[in-house]
């Protein structure tokens, strides 16, 4: 789902938010909805979510929302940093991660980010900074 004058580079279906499979609800620049089903291939050793997962679906939602804001102005998006907390074991159902823009600098962005499941109970919680770049 892409926002009005939202292209981006490479097509979502060739990304890693694809190969993950996240699914855009709502990609605007003050807040991304996202949602994706946790499967076999997502698990660690151990039979839960690997934390990485969690990680990636955090800073993707936060890169389409900044991204959302500056790519019209000839800006790209940028992962910068991302401070993620898992909280709970996951290892099935379909997650949601709402990711929240809290500031934005004219170079970076800052959002907190919050992955629960489908009973409410949260997942994950993250810190994650963007980083605001001309496009090459």
């Amino acid at each position: 789902m892409d926002p009005a004058g939202f292209s981006p580079v490479v097509q979502f279906e060739r990304s890693f938010d694809a190969q993950i499979g996240v699914d855009y609800q709502r990609i605007e620049p003050h807040e991304v909805v996202a949602t994706f089903v946790v499967r076999a291939e997502l698990l660690d050793s151990g039979g839960r979510l690997h934390g990485g997962v969690l990680t990636a679906v955090a800073e993707g939602t936060a890169s389409m929302g900044t991204a959302a804001g500056v790519m019209k102005d000839g800006m790209a998006a940028s992962g910068m940093s991302n401070d993620t907390t898992v909280v709970a074991d996951v290892t099935e159902g379909r997650l949601t991660a709402v990711a929240k823009r809290r500031a934005a600098a004219q170079d970076q962005w800052t959002w907190d980010v919050e992955i629960t499941s489908d009973d409410g109970r949260t997942c994950s919680l993250s810190k994650v900074m963007i980083a605001v770049r001309p496009m090459r």
